[in-house]
């Protein structure tokens, strides 16, 4: 009885071995195992550019070097370089603006002799510069066509310091001796002015002298 029942377990276990292989699928392409084990690669070395026929060009290629840096900068110039002088710009013409004075952005106009000064200069015939102090001396002039006043400034004997101002409506004018405190050199000027008080010529001058008394 033992022995019938161990051979129907040996039975039963080759059974189920069959079953177990035929259940198991068998390996396809798909499978994702390996069919063959892996063979390592022996030659790993990648060659990177094909030999070709075509010649190498081996002359020797001259560096390029750069000039140092300077105060001037990292390139100077060239020895044989020379400056240029800058193109003269043309001048604008002055124009007017609506109020009919000139614009400051423009030319200023060339500047003109007023036609009346060309009559007006010092009168020496009539002028008494030199004077002992404490007397009064007498300066005069031609009359500028046009003028209205003449303004008459006196000076000490640098011309840097004002003594006195007076205005004249004549071509002569007496100046008060209290103007001179010492003998000395004086500057005496004299312009003349047009009805808006403007000053219409050049001031001309000269010399007055004051001796010991």
């Amino acid at each position: 009885m033992k022995l019938i029942n161990k051979f129907l377990w040996i039975a039963i276990l080759i059974i189920s071995i069959g079953l177990i292989g035929a259940c198991t699928p068998a390996e396809d392409d798909n499978s994702p195992l390996p069919t063959q084990p892996f063979q390592p690669v022996d030659n790993t070395v990648v060659e990177t550019s094909l030999p070709t026929n075509e010649p190498v060009d081996e002359t020797p290629v001259t560096p390029v070097i750069l000039a140092t840096a300077t105060t001037s900068g990292p390139r100077p110039l060239p020895p044989t370089w020379t400056p240029l002088p800058p193109t003269p710009t043309e001048t604008l013409a002055p124009t007017l603006d609506a109020g009919a004075t000139w614009m400051v952005a423009t030319a200023a106009p060339p500047a003109t002799i007023n036609p009346g000064c060309t009559v007006f200069n010092l009168n020496p015939t009539a002028t008494i510069s030199t004077v002992p102090l404490g007397q009064s001396p007498t300066l005069a002039w031609t009359a500028a066509t046009g003028a209205v006043l003449y303004r008459v400034y006196v000076y000490n004997e640098r011309g840097d310091l004002q003594l006195h101002q007076e205005l004249v409506e004549g071509t002569s004018v007496v100046i008060n001796p209290d103007v001179f405190r010492t003998q000395n050199t004086y500057v005496w000027t004299v312009a003349p002015l047009d009805a808006f008080g403007i000053q219409m010529c050049t001031e001309l001058g000269d010399a007055i002298t004051i001796t010991r008394p």
